[in-house]
């Protein structure tokens, strides 16, 4: 499999102020965040269970904030969370936050998923570029 570009982008500012409101928000259910809580939940620090998935994954998957995108990353999404690729030379959207929220909570389960529709990306791009 082609090795491709992964950018996770969590539902949050990663700025001092945009932990502490999201964290507030969160704490009083005004907002959410899948992939917080699949790599985070509520602790500054890397769950166990992300860092193992991301040790085993072929997979190299970037995390940021919504701050901390570049213009093109930005534009190719509406609604985080959202992980997107880099695929002929633009920002796609591969996994949007329901696939991500429908992970429950399970990196490893993200983690195949995404091995799976990149498997399947990459061989539509390879049997498009033989026609």
């Amino acid at each position: 499999m082609t090795k491709v570009q992964l950018v996770g982008v969590y539902n949050a500012k990663g700025s001092l102020f945009g932990e502490l409101t999201y964290m507030s928000k969160k704490l009083l259910g005004f907002t959410h965040c899948a992939l917080c809580d699949l790599s985070h939940g509520w602790s500054p620090r890397e769950k166990a269970s992300w860092k193992q998935a991301c040790h085993q994954s072929s997979l190299d998957i970037s995390l940021v904030h919504l701050d901390e995108l570049d213009n093109l990353q930005a534009e190719a999404f509406t609604m985080a969370p959202v992980i997107l690729a880099y695929i002929n030379h633009s920002w796609q959207v591969i996994m949007e936050s329901d696939e991500i929220e429908a992970s429950s909570g399970d990196p490893q389960h993200l983690f195949n998923k995404l091995e799976l529709k990149l498997q399947s990306l990459t061989q539509n791009m390879s049997s498009v570029s033989t026609h």
